[in-house]
């Protein structure tokens, strides 16, 4: 190293600081310690916060309580409130509206040298704020500010507002109006809101971080970047049940200018993530503090339905069932108010596309769905939704208003999988076929029955299949109108097998009460015709063998059985009574050939009605038996389980005997002939339609004319107890009158029977299980009588051998026991033999008197 390199860097290290630089540096050190000496000892905690108290009381207007204020000068300047609240007005609740753990604060030094308060971090620990709506609209956050409107700046009113203010609440606070912060801090916050109004509720935890930078445009601006976080979110409402509603937690990143001069903060960059839903934004904010205006523009591009509805609430997921969607949608909102009184006005968009909807096991119900939703704070439309339901094109459009009262009106337009649809809306009927709608639709949706409803519904290749019919019923082609408030169809023709039925109606006044559930409108009426070519009840019953409804009611009067099975038991798989639908109706029935083996009527007709639960059949008329049908039925279902009283007035006129007994008695066909009817009565029946034996009242009049008696046990024990030739009995001319059914009796009343050379008449009673209880007097040539041999080997037989050369007659009494099977004969002797002896006196007293002294016996005959 030369020797002026070596002085060159001496002369370096020898460099001194002057005196002056050193001097002013210590006693700028001993000022700062000094100073913060001097602060702390002039300002000990309990002095600041008796400054501190009455300063915030008189920026926010209300009584503040505050634990203690602590300050701190080195190695920063930190003021730390403890245990801060702010009271509620008069009227509220004790709780405070704000309470804050500590309210932490630190004061930048550089900026104190110019007069200017700016803070490196504003840090609230565990805030709670509680905002009150009272019954009568009044909030606890109303008059918040200081009393002198120079200094009052409103708080806004609304939560949505109150949320967005909350980032300046510490200009809010009012400590001072010329301060600036650089990081604020919300750790483990809560707002709750209750609304007693409404009786709405809202709680959510908030955490929040924002970095403010002051602007280069000037003094009073200020540029913030942040980021908030809103977790267990729940909400609570009349409309959304007991139970709270779970919301996403919600993530907010903003980047905002606030220019305070101008009143106005322009949000230039917003990200808003709710759950799975990705926002972006920006808008502006004017009047923050006082009015408040808001712009607020947000959009979502190619959003996934599926991850959107799987970040729904579990309350509201599990409203939607098993019902899973997929696609794309993109969403576009605008935010806009116009003042701190009102709420936010939203406006948005969303297209939908590629939309597919699932419904548990049901598989896919929309497929390939697109769209367009539009909504306002008064309406809502989709306008021209297609896509695929259930494998067949549809398009809905739809528009919603007034969302207080929701009002509906749309269109939807499609083909219906009616199988699908009804496994769909789980209905236990087995349906095959389409269904083609072209509907529209117009009302309050809270008040489904006021809906009016118009357009047709297309009916093709329907086929109702049921372990019930024994042949599916089947629709090829029909058309249902809907009118607006009630069902019109022209002619529905369906097919069962070899039978048939066409029905046509039109139910006013029905959509309403059906839409509603019974709440709206009264019981429709249903105006209707119904004709058929042919009815055979056999193609709809699944049982093999034909049971006719008289060989039932027989058995089941008689105490018999149908191939050894109760007749309830057969009844209960056959003849149920079918479900009467909750309307009233009125219509004419025709059908040419109504086959219920082993009955048939043909030609039948009858006008039917429903009123209030009260089936009445009226005019009926009909070909039966080979004779003529007419009469009424009433059947009373009001109670709406049975037993149902059924009254009846029925006749039958000129039709074969042998055919009505054997299908309505156990006694088969014993009396052939012509068959005269008339009945009326009341019986009552039970849920197979089969009456109760001890239920049956009935009055009429019976006629069997020109007929024969065919293997009759009646007649057959009659000529064996004679000993005459059953043949002579067996044609008769007229055989019935008046009867009268009760007490499981059948009451016969002066019958009269002419058979052959026999007449008579029969009293008394014949049990419907078959007993027997009669008195029969006939009319019997006395020459009959001996040959059968009465009183043989006694006086009494050679008395009618003395008369029996005469034409004259007795009248034999004879009493009917035993059953209508097995009859037991006894005739009464006594009235026989006081009828011959009066018949003696008149030819001979004395041979008759002297023939009586020697015997006097009565002889009984027995079968």
């Amino acid at each position: 190293m030369s020797s002026d390199e070596y002085r060159s860097f001496h002369g370096v290290r020898g460099f001194a600081l002057p005196r002056w630089l050193l001097v002013s540096a210590g006693a700028l050190v001993i000022l700062i310690v000094g100073g913060a000496v001097f602060l702390k000892l002039a300002f000990p905690p309990e002095k600041l916060r008796a400054l501190v108290v009455p300063q915030i009381e008189r920026r926010v207007g209300r009584d503040v309580e505050l634990a203690s204020v602590r300050l701190q000068i080195l190695p920063r300047i930190a003021v730390r409130l403890d245990q801060l609240s702010i009271a509620n007005p008069p009227g509220f609740e004790s709780e405070p509206m704000i309470e804050l753990d500590a309210l932490e604060l630190d004061l930048r030094f550089w900026p104190l040298l110019r007069r200017e308060f700016e803070f490196g971090q504003v840090r609230m620990v565990r805030p709670i704020i509680r905002y009150v709506v009272l019954e009568d609209g009044s909030s606890n956050f109303q008059g918040l500010g200081p009393a002198d409107p120079l200094e009052a700046r409103a708080i806004p009113a609304s939560l949505t507002s109150f949320a967005v203010a909350g980032l300046f609440l510490l200009q809010e606070s009012g400590l001072t109006s010329a301060f600036f912060v650089s990081d604020l801090r919300i750790d483990d916050g809560a707002l709750h809101y209750s609304d007693h109004s409404s009786g709405r509720s809202a709680s959510m935890a908030l955490q929040a971080r924002a970095s403010i930078d002051r602007a280069t445009v000037g003094d009073n601006t200020m540029e913030s970047r942040g980021t908030i976080d809103l977790s267990s979110i729940a909400l609570r409402s009349p409309e959304l049940g007991q139970d709270s509603v779970r919301l996403a937690d919600t993530k907010v990143d903003y980047e905002v200018f606030a220019d305070l001069p101008g009143d106005s903060v322009t949000v230039r960059d917003l990200r808003l993530t709710v759950g799975d839903l990705p926002l972006k934004g920006a808008g502006a904010v004017y009047h923050p503090f006082d009015e408040r205006e808001l712009e607020l523009d947000l959009f979502a591009e190619d959003v996934d339905v599926a991850n959107l509805i799987s970040s729904l609430p579990d309350s509201l997921r599990a409203r939607l069932g098993d019902i899973d969607a997929s696609g794309i949608a993109q969403l576009s909102l605008s935010l806009s108010s116009v003042a701190a009184s009102a709420g936010a006005q939203v406006n948005g968009m969303m297209s939908l596309r590629e939309i597919d909807v699932t419904y548990g096991e049901y598989g896919q119900v929309v497929t390939g769905g697109s769209g367009e939703l539009t909504f306002d704070p008064g309406a809502l439309t989709l306008s021209d939704f297609e896509g695929q339901s259930m494998g067949r094109p549809f398009r809905l459009r739809l528009a919603l208003r007034d969302f207080d009262d929701v009002q509906a009106e749309g269109q939807v337009t499609g083909v219906l999988d009616l199988a699908q649809l009804a496994a769909l809306l789980e209905f236990e009927v087995p349906l095959v076929g389409e269904a083609a709608v072209d509907l529209t639709f117009q009302g309050p949706t809270k008040q489904l029955g006021a809906v009016r409803v118009t357009g047709p519904i297309e009916l093709r290749d329907v086929v109702y299949r049921s372990e019930s019919l024994a042949v599916p019923a089947v629709v090829s082609s029909a058309t249902i109108q809907l009118t607006g408030n009630g069902i019109v169809t022209e002619a529905v023709p369906v097919q069962f097998g070899t039978s048939d039925l066409t029905l046509a109606f039109d139910a006013p006044g029905s959509l309403p009460y059906l839409l509603s559930g019974g709440e709206i409108g009264s019981l429709p009426t249903v105006e209707f015709t119904l004709t058929s070519s042919k009815l055979d009840m056999s193609e709809l019953s699944v049982e093999s063998e034909a049971v006719g409804y008289g060989d039932l009611v027989s058995a089941r009067l008689s105490g018999g059985q149908i191939d050894g099975r109760d007749p309830v038991e057969v009844a209960g798989t056959t003849m149920l009574l079918p479900p009467i639908p909750p309307i009233n109706s009125r219509g004419d029935v025709r059908i040419a050939a109504f086959i219920n083996p082993p009955n048939r009527v043909n030609d039948l007709a009858f006008q039917l009605q429903v009123q209030n639960g009260v089936l009445s059949l009226s005019d009926l008329r009909g070909r039966a038996y080979g004779g003529t049908l007419s009469g009424r039925l009433g059947l009373d279902f009001s109670d709406g389980a049975p037993p149902f009283p059924l009254t009846y007035d029925l006749g039958l006129q000129d039709a074969n005997a042998a055919g009505v007994l054997r299908r309505w008695t156990r006694l088969g066909a014993p009396i052939s002939g012509r068959l005269d009817l008339e009945m009326n009565g009341r019986v009552i029946i039970d849920g197979t339609m089969l009456p109760s034996p001890d239920g049956v009242r009935a009055v009429g009049d019976i006629a069997f004319r020109q007929g024969r008696f065919e293997q009759f046990a009646l007649t057959d024990a009659l000529a064996r107890q004679l000993r005459i030739d059953t043949s002579q009995l067996a044609d008769f001319r007229d055989f019935g009158g008046r009867f009268e059914i009760r007490d499981g009796n059948f009451l016969v009343q002066d019958w009269e029977v002419i058979s052959g050379d026999y007449t008579g008449t029969i009293v008394g009673a014949a049990g419907l299980g078959g007993s027997l209880d009669l008195a029969l007097e006939l009319e019997v040539p006395i020459a009959t009588l001996h040959a059968a041999g009465l009183g043989q080997g006694t006086p009494f037989a050679a008395l009618l051998g003395q008369l029996a050369g005469t034409d004259e007659a007795l009248d034999v009494s004879v009493a009917i026991g035993g059953t209508m099977s097995s009859p037991a004969l006894l005739v009464d002797q006594q009235a026989l033999q006081a009828q011959v002896g009066r018949l003696l006196q008149g030819q001979g007293g004395d041979l008759l008197n002297r023939l009586l002294q020697q015997r006097r016996d009565t002889t009984q005959v027995n079968h």
